[in-house]
């Protein structure tokens, strides 16, 4: 009688094939690695120069292509690592599907960019610090870095703006 009201009802086997279909298809919402393959970067906002922006790109590329799976904090490290290592630290690097920002940046030095759903905000600002370049690899950048921190005194101190004039050399010449 039940099965005459219910048109027979889905069999075992039925079941399972809707049951499998559905679980390959989560799978492949969750691993979107095909997904980064068919992915162009939009850019949404810079006030870096053209060469300067490609390099910084092809840094984003990198690390999103490189993780198969969302991983914000992985790719946020990646990223920030590899802007730091060509541009100078201390850069600040946010990755994430949903987020709003307001910052102060140093002129230049600022991107957001959409890679498929995945927002990125990288820029840099603030005073270099030892903790911030202890991840550079190469020991004579290190040691120029450590040379060309700064103490905190105005801009027409006699000792200092020299020292300034130098930091700004040195980092134009990087970028």
């Amino acid at each position: 009688m039940a099965d005459d009201l219910l048109g027979g009802g889905l069999d075992i086997d039925g079941w399972n094939f809707i049951k499998l279909e559905t679980t390959r298809n989560v799978q492949d919402l969750a691993d979107r690695s095909h997904v980064h393959r068919q992915m162009v970067p939009i850019l949404r906002k810079t006030m870096m120069l053209k060469p300067q922006f490609r390099e910084a790109k092809e840094v984003v590329i990198a690390a999103l292509d490189a993780s198969h799976a969302i991983e914000p904090l992985w790719i946020a490290e990646r990223i920030k690592r590899g802007l730091d290592n060509l541009f100078g630290a201390s850069w600040h690097v946010v990755v994430g599907e949903e987020f709003t920002f307001d910052i102060d940046y140093d002129d230049n030095l600022v991107f957001h960019m959409f890679y498929g759903n995945v927002g990125i905000l990288a820029w840099k600002c603030g005073a270099i610090l030892p903790s911030s370049i202890n991840h550079i690899s190469d020991p004579n950048t290190k040691e120029k870095m450590k040379s060309l921190l700064l103490k905190k005194r105005d801009d027409n101190d006699t000792e200092v703006a020299p020292q300034r004039k130098k930091a700004r050399d040195y980092f134009s010449e990087k970028i």
